[in-house]
């Protein structure tokens, strides 16, 4: 379960962000993670909840926003987003393609 390493490297981030003493302060993490990331949000939730109680942030929540990958048909110019794993143009049918979006993961907001 890699998600648990992921979960151990958010609080690694926040150590390195957050005073010290502001750490047990902290309410809540929001992350962003492309549908492409390979990662299942309800392990990394799982994995947090572990990682959080046995380092002092026992009611720090995680947020997890899923971001859809959006698509640029290389052939006809359409873009688009979308939460599926469609890898052709809904426009022309082409599958000659390029992901924009949809693979990243981003630590984007600390509540304290």
């Amino acid at each position: 379960m890699h998600e648990l390493s992921i979960a151990q490297n958010i609080l690694s981030i926040l150590r390195q962000e957050v005073p010290t003493p502001d750490l047990s302060k902290i309410k809540s993490v929001k992350l962003k993670l492309g549908i492409l990331s390979n990662i299942y949000p309800p392990a990394l939730e799982e994995g947090w909840q572990v990682v959080s109680q046995n380092s002092g942030l026992p009611d720090c929540r995680l947020d997890i926003e899923q971001i859809p990958m959006t698509i640029k048909c290389l052939d006809c110019g359409h873009d688009f987003s979308t939460n599926e794993f469609a890898f052709t143009c809904f426009a022309c049918g082409s599958n000659n393609i390029e992901v924009k979006k949809g693979e990243e993961i981003t630590l984007s907001e600390i509540e304290l």
